[in-house]
């Protein structure tokens, strides 16, 4: 079989780059031949460079874009095709001319990281999100990472979809030193956005510090080209605390081998954005047996059991209070914790996220046999 994998940004590094990657060694260890679409891309995809079709066209516009991916697509012939982001415009201009299926992977259905600041930056990043509705039927199925962003997807667009919770990378499930934790570290992985809310942690971490006097905060993440402005907001409150407090790091763009080590070292894993769409962050830190305190809502609340791999704060008061709680935690409590959420994180193991990709393509194809 042959796939088109389309993304059109590969260079971000945020939760849809990260399962663009899983998505495509998976198809590819299943023996699924593929052709990635994208402007740029990042070190994460150098293992299979050869497999990336570059957009080369300087001409930005959706029309022009649409007939050089139509180009690419109709060159390598796929069977199918795979649109990684929410927006059905690469559906449409993949398929243009054939009746190849497409099924569509969104995060949530709009993107609520754009406003009109930055909205000409999308469009250098090849987004169309205004031609969403009247390409909507290029789709002929649509997966979402959670019942959460399901609902959301039925009630903005009509249509209900398949919930398919995203994987981790195969790097998260990789022997190393696992239980011991000599500091009392508490992490936050996130893409420096507002919606990520890294500046609260930072100001709470005061609170935190009252608490449990020998805590460390590390934050770290990638800076997102979009959003730099938000980055040097971070970075100016970061500065205004690191003397006052001490003990608190601002990791910006960490390597995965950096990340993994992050994740080992931590007490616990706060994360601290509110309606989390599902959260990969997370899962990694619990595939790491750290235990986890997120925000509610969160579409990770969906699979994770409140005080059995980590606790679920239905306020900002109640995140630091749980925090504070796990960092207080003996080891034998923590212990137990952390060990319960490696057991959840084996469900988000990468070879289970392309197959069920390929299932419903495999559906799709069923479907039209029996029309």
């Amino acid at each position: 079989m042959r796939a088109i994998v389309i993304h059109p940004h590969l260079d971000v590094k945020g939760g849809s780059e990260r399962l663009t990657k899983i998505l495509c060694e998976s198809l590819l260890n299943m023996g699924v031949d593929i052709k990635v679409i994208t402007a740029r891309s990042s070190d994460w995809f150098d293992p299979i460079r050869s497999k990336i079709a570059y957009l080369k066209t300087e001409d930005r516009s959706a029309e022009a874009v649409a007939k050089a991916i139509a180009e690419i697509s109709q060159s390598f012939n796929p069977d199918f095709i795979v649109n990684m982001l929410q927006e059905p415009f690469f559906c449409y201009a993949a398929k243009q001319g054939s009746d190849k299926p497409c099924v569509m992977y969104i995060h949530f259905p709009i993107d609520e990281e754009i406003e009109e600041k930055n909205l000409d930056s999308y469009f250098q990043h090849y987004r169309y999100p205004h031609l969403s509705f009247q390409n909507l039927g290029y789709v002929d199925a649509i997966a979402v990472n959670s019942k959460r962003t399901g609902l959301a997807t039925w009630f903005i667009w009509g249509v209900k979809p398949e919930v398919v919770y995203p994987s981790i990378d195969s790097i998260f499930f990789s022997d190393g030193e696992f239980e011991k934790r000599d500091t009392k570290t508490v992490l936050y992985v996130g893409r420096f956005v507002a919606l990520k809310r890294q500046d609260f942690l930072l100001s709470a971490f005061e609170r935190i510090k009252r608490e449990v006097p020998e805590a460390k905060l590390v934050i770290t993440g990638f800076v997102d080209p979009r959003h730099r402005d938000y980055y040097e907001h971070v970075k100016e409150v970061y500065e205004s605390l690191r003397d006052k407090l001490k003990d608190v790091e601002l990791i910006p763009n960490p390597d995965d081998k950096t990340l993994l080590e992050l994740y080992r070292e931590a007490k616990v894993y706060t994360h601290p954005r509110v309606g989390e769409h599902f959260g990969m962050a997370p899962v990694e830190a619990l595939s790491q047996l750290t235990p986890v305190v997120i925000r509610a809502p969160t579409g990770l609340a969906e699979v994770m059991t409140h005080g059995i791999e980590g606790f679920v704060a239905k306020s900002d008061t109640e995140l630091v209070d749980y925090t504070i709680k796990v960092l207080k935690m003996g080891k034998d409590q923590w212990s137990k914790m952390g060990r319960a959420g490696y057991r959840l994180a084996q469900r988000f193991r990468p070879e289970f996220f392309g197959k069920r990709i390929l299932g419903m393509v495999t559906s799709v194809a069923r479907q039209r046999k029996g029309a």
